[in-house]
């Protein structure tokens, strides 16, 4: 009967020298998940609202003819 509890506590102590990294590294997935996707919203939003630079509008071209 006394090698029940070791066997138990060994068991356990198994599981939680797997399940207690296995738990951090998720964490961190998923945080990193999400904050990849709020970083990719951004991106496109940013995207959407300003033209990149270096690409010139109808406007940019009728300000550099006049220049000319």
């Amino acid at each position: 009967m006394e090698s029940l509890p070791n066997v138990l506590i060994l068991v356990l102590m198994f599981a939680l020298r797997l399940g207690v990294p296995l738990l951090i590294t998720m964490a961190i997935a998923l945080g990193l998940k999400q904050l990849d996707a709020k970083w990719q919203a951004e991106a496109e939003n940013n995207a959407l609202a300003e033209p990149a630079p270096g690409l010139s509008t109808q406007s940019d071209a009728a300000v550099a003819e006049g220049r000319s």
